[in-house]
């Protein structure tokens, strides 16, 4: 029961009171942070990944995380960025050999238009709503977003060129 303390001290946290359900939504949460609108939802585990500001990422509503909690959230944070950052590369570069067979055969039937474009769309929107959610800056999974649309793209311009 080495976490238990880790989950007890959130699960109070995590269900909101009588007050602040009685309240409109905008007076439970100042908006200053979006993670705050996911406040009210309990805990997954033993140390729960609920809320996360980049100021501090070992608070929960003024409650700190109990020690053994703060070495297994950074460490599994740290995997989480490392691992992201790995797919997100061989994402990209998975992209090349398609639009190399496309330019190679000349031919570009076997592609469905309709599939690169959807993927386009939903790697522009993905990054477009990153973008507004992270205050209107640009993160890093918003740059692989738009870096993964750009290969869409030229799959895209590739699929046209060879139909025309």
């Amino acid at each position: 029961m080495a976490n238990a303390g880790c989950a007890s001290a959130f699960r109070s946290d995590a269900v909101p009171s009588s007050a602040q359900l009685e309240r409109p939504h905008s007076a439970v949460s100042s908006g200053s942070n979006k993670y705050e609108r996911l406040s009210h939802r309990p805990a997954l585990g033993a140390c729960p990944i609920a809320r996360v500001t980049p100021r501090d990422i070992t608070a929960t509503r003024g409650v700190p995380r109990p020690a053994h909690c703060q070495g297994a959230r950074a460490t599994y944070l740290a995997v989480l960025t490392w691992a992201f950052t790995l797919f997100s590369s061989l994402r990209v570069v998975s992209y090349l050999p398609t639009m190399w067979a496309i330019q190679a055969s000349g031919d570009s039937s076997q592609h469905s238009l309709w599939t690169w474009l959807t993927w386009l769309g939903g790697n522009l929107t993905m990054a477009a709503w990153l973008y507004e959610h992270n205050g209107q800056r640009l993160d890093r999974a918003a740059i692989v977003n738009l870096v993964n649309a750009t290969m869409c793209a030229g799959t895209v311009v590739l699929i046209v060129a060879h139909r025309i």
